[in-house]
């Protein structure tokens, strides 16, 4: 599976950046928190002295203002001591924003490498992409061709917002074409929804006027599965607490789920009801392969008509609670996959209701 990387960083995309605090060779604080909110390409080094760095700053600042276009700063982390920054910072003038006193940082991120690195961050401080070491200006073009691929839409006025959290790159491109193939190599079935009876009890109903999807469970115990739930619990519970003051700590089970164009689709549903999935607190669905169909929008009819089709590994997170729909797809076939996450809490009742497993 696609979930490591021979970096000489421990980061990995989609991948949250630790937090950073230096001081730049101006004197000022240097902090993610001020950072956030706009892209940055990072040169690492261990200090002003490394193989290439002169080089690749004198690149980088070349191009500033193709970066500026592109609304991103360009900060050179340096893991020696303010002092020796400013020094090379007098001996070598430049537009970059060197950052000395960086080596808590250096070291959150395993820094292992003799020559500069580059990393680029999304506005949320999410690592989009890591280069290994290059020509300066390959390493240039690199940069900005991350940039150009990060998620971005017009600024307008938003009236009715939907409460959904949408994170890019929360599984990388190779690793979606592995799980869509595993799902068109792998026996599937029809996938039903929780229903209550007549007389109240809850049941698996199948009805293609209301859900028609093709699904391929992963079972918790599968290596692929225990994988899957690590990474994408570690790059979303810090989100889902910063946005909804919520904490989660466990997922269900894993789907990867499949609408035709055949009718795939999902009428207007809550996933926390009846009281055998009351447990649930959010959905998760990570798209698979955004270019590879039409339709297939995910909307929340109780806040407006917008229509949700994240970039592919793109994670859409929301309430339980809330009222959604999946449209019929169109053309193509759309992949997902899908699971649901609750708290320590919500795990006691799940096991109480379904058993540990």
């Amino acid at each position: 599976m696609y979930l490591s990387s021979h970096a000489p960083i421990s980061l990995l995309s989609g991948d949250r950046a630790p937090n950073c605090i230096g001081v730049t060779s101006t004197g000022k604080l240097y902090s993610f928190e001020a950072q956030a909110g706009r892209p940055v390409v990072m040169l690492i080094a261990r200090d002003v002295s490394a193989e290439g760095l002169t080089g690749l700053i004198a690149a980088f600042s070349d191009a500033l203002p193709r970066f500026h276009h592109l609304d991103a700063d360009v900060v050179v982390m340096l893991g020696q001591e303010v002092r020796e920054v400013f020094e090379f910072s007098l001996a070598n003038p430049t537009p970059l924003t060197l950052v000395g006193n960086a080596g808590p940082f250096l070291q959150a991120i395993q820094f292992s490498s003799e020559v500069p690195v580059v990393i680029v961050l999304d506005r949320n401080c999410r690592c989009a992409q890591t280069f290994k070491p290059n020509e300066p200006e390959a390493l240039v073009a690199s940069a900005l061709g991350a940039l150009e691929l990060l998620p971005t839409e017009a600024p307008r006025d938003i009236v009715l917002p939907a409460p959904v959290l949408i994170l890019p790159n929360v599984l990388n491109r190779p690793l979606c074409a592995e799980l869509v193939q595993w799902h068109r190599n792998s026996g599937t079935f029809d996938s039903g929804f929780v229903s209550v009876d007549a007389q109240g009890n809850s049941v698996v109903r199948i009805d293609h006027s209301i859900k028609k999807r093709k699904d391929l469970f992963l079972p918790k115990d599968n290596e692929v599965s225990i994988q899957l739930t690590q990474i994408i619990l570690q790059r979303i519970t810090f989100e889902i607490k910063r946005a909804f003051q919520a904490d989660v700590s466990h997922m269900d089970r894993l789907l990867i789920s499949a609408y035709d164009d055949t009718g795939g689709h999902f009428k207007r549903h809550r996933d926390d009801y009846p009281a055998k999935v009351a447990f649930r607190q959010f959905a998760l669905s990570i798209n698979l392969n955004a270019d590879d169909y039409d339709g297939g929008y995910l909307t929340f009819p109780e806040y407006n008509s917008h229509r949700y089709k994240a970039p592919t590994g793109a994670a859409v997170i929301f309430s339980a609670k809330v009222l959604h729909e999946v449209s019929a797809v169109t053309r193509g076939e759309r992949f997902a996959l899908l699971s649901f996450m609750h708290n320590d809490a919500g795990e006691a009742q799940r096991i109480e209701i379904e058993g540990p497993n």
